[in-house]
């Protein structure tokens, strides 16, 4: 590869690099947004969802735990992606 070509595509890895790595960032402070929502909900106002979904809370805590869990393996599946990226610009 020429030389312009190697940078070029140098700035388009680090680019998706920098992308991918900022999207883990804002993944993980979802999740703990939503894992202090969740704790934050169970402690001061135990029924507050009864009315609006007709369910205890307990009923639905499965269905919060495992989107939680889907959407971490969501932000791991973009920490494998940016680890990948960034090692992908390194060898350029």
């Amino acid at each position: 590869m020429a030389e312009p070509d190697v940078s070029k595509a140098r700035a388009i890895v680090a680019g998706a690099a920098h992308g991918a790595w900022l999207a883990v960032l804002i993944g993980i402070v979802l999740y703990a947004v939503g894992v202090a929502a969740l704790a934050a909900l169970t402690a001061f106002a135990p029924n507050f969802p009864v009315p609006i979904i007709n369910k205890p809370l307990l009923e639905i805590s499965g269905l919060v735990l495992r989107s939680m869990i889907v959407f971490k393996m969501l932000v791991l599946g973009w920490v494998t992606v940016a680890v990948f990226f960034s090692g992908w610009w390194r060898a350029l």
